[in-house]
């Protein structure tokens, strides 16, 4: 299940409402001082608890947990031994960080888990999230590349316009990586509805060259509106 991508309404993460539950002298002196990511992972051995130890690190406030502290988990979490749906919604929350560096790391690390989080990735795409996050982890999607192929192909399927629309562009964003679906996308340019044919030729065209005799092809067939779209695709290869 995904987790939501809120900081607050996270499995383990802190409670406003709870009621305060009393703390030992230890965990009082690493609220106040919290430790690096590293030193987090070998205080604890449980990695439920590393989990939810981080997620608390990095949904405090600016003031309470200092902007490197926070980046070193974010560049850590991949080490920690946490499973990848842990790893990777931690890393989808600190995508909402204020300081700008931390999204942008937490957007590359999610890229580099690679294959592992592709599940977590299309969760997001295919549930109830807000629109700008299923195009930032099309984004993330995208530079992920082949291995998520398979997977925004099946939603290239999908009769929900907006899941369509944003595995289009998760596709587009692979460019010539892929190009292994370049058969399949070519035969879905002939049979998708007009309104979507825009979009799978946006794909041909962003994979290059090797989408020509596709597109040729097309360009010359009875279908005007066929046509129409083939020869826009090859006005954006030239």
């Amino acid at each position: 299940t995904m987790w939501p991508l809120t900081c607050a309404r996270w499995p383990g993460a802190p409670d406003a409402n709870a009621t305060a539950t009393p703390i030992s002298p230890q965990q009082s002196h690493e609220k106040h001082h919290p430790p690096h990511a590293p030193h987090i992972v070998k205080k604890s051995e449980d990695t439920l608890d590393v989990s939810r130890i981080i997620r608390g690190r990095l949904c405090e406030t600016d003031d309470d947990v200092d902007k490197e502290v926070r980046l070193s988990i974010v560049r850590n979490v991949r080490k920690m031994g946490l499973t990848p749906a842990r790893a990777a919604s931690i890393l989808l929350g600190a995508l909402s960080d204020k300081a700008p560096k931390v999204r942008v790391d937490a957007s590359q690390e999610l890229s580099l888990m690679g294959p592992s989080a592709i599940p977590t990735l299309l969760n997001v795409l295919t549930t109830k999230q807000k629109t700008h996050w299923r195009f930032y982890v099309a984004d993330i999607l995208g530079r992920i590349g082949t291995p998520a192929l398979t997977p925004l192909l099946k939603l290239l399927e999908n009769e929900r316009s907006l899941v369509w629309h944003v595995a289009s562009v998760a596709v587009q964003r692979m460019r010539k990586k892929a190009a292994p679906a370049l058969k399949k996308l070519c035969k879905m340019l002939g049979q998708t509805s007009s309104s979507r044919r825009r979009g799978i030729a946006d794909i041909l065209a962003s994979i290059g060259p090797s989408s020509l005799s596709c597109l040729r092809y097309y360009a010359s067939h009875p279908n005007s509106k066929l046509r129409e779209v083939a020869v826009y695709a090859l006005g954006r290869l030239a």
